[in-house]
């Protein structure tokens, strides 16, 4: 459903709607697609840092407030305890982007990206099913041979590609079989991970430039989320 309204957004407003509003959209449907289109356009532009920073940030904002809506679909109670350092990741994020936004205002940027991904294609349904199944399954594996380690390690493993799977996984299994500690940690490490990668292909493609721009803001956004880790408490 959330990818869905991003899709749906993209296709009604169509190309000439400004890049922020692209950042917000995308963010609905893929913010490493979002990443990984912008920082390519910079690449090759050399040109509008600030605006084309500001959406690829402002998409990946979206990512916090989808984890903590789909925490708060499966576990509510769960979700109450990453309400506070998510919602605070999603402020800092927001006023570092009104910054970029402010300080780019006398520009004009109206480049845009198509998101290729339907999500109602059976095939979206099929990839988000499938491993969801197997973020499941390899939980409940590596939580019998290793105990608490072995869900780390899933999450670490699947925020390498993905955040929505894991969150969905463990806010079910908080529920019942593990404790809503580790389901907290496991959360906040594939989110880590997730952001490190797409920090990563932005300063890959995009050079040190924008790459430095968005390391800062992880910087500033993860911290409370981070400290979850630490100072949750139950």
């Amino acid at each position: 459903g959330i990818s869905f309204m991003g899709y749906i957004a993209i296709k009604v407003l169509g190309t000439q709607r400004g890049i922020y509003l692209t950042g917000i959209f995308g963010g609905l449907v893929s913010s490493t697609a979002v990443s990984i289109t912008l920082s390519k356009i910079y690449a090759l532009k050399q040109d509008f840092l600030k605006n084309i920073a500001g959406a690829i940030a402002i998409s990946f904002s979206i990512m916090y407030l989808r984890v903590l809506l789909e925490a708060f679909v499966i576990n509510p109670a769960l979700a109450q305890k990453l309400v506070l350092p998510y919602l605070l990741a999603s402020l800092f994020a927001f006023l570092f982007v009104l910054y970029l936004y402010r300080a780019s205002c006398s520009t004009q940027h109206n480049e845009t990206i198509s998101i290729s991904n339907n999500p109602l294609e059976i095939s979206e349904a099929l990839k988000l099913g499938l491993l969801f199944g197997v973020i499941f399954g390899s939980i409940a594996f590596f939580q019998s041979k290793m105990g608490d380690t072995g869900i780390y390690i899933v999450a670490f493993l699947s925020g390498l590609s993905d955040v929505d799977a894991i969150t969905l996984s463990l806010s079910k299994l908080a529920l019942e079989q593990i404790s809503m500690e580790v389901a907290i940690r496991g959360i906040v490490i594939a989110t880590v991970t997730n952001s490190l990668v797409k920090l990563g292909i932005v300063w890959i493609l995009g050079g040190k430039r924008l790459g430095g721009i968005i390391a800062l803001f992880y910087l500033i956004t993860l911290t409370p989320i981070i400290g979850t880790i630490f100072f949750v408490q139950l």
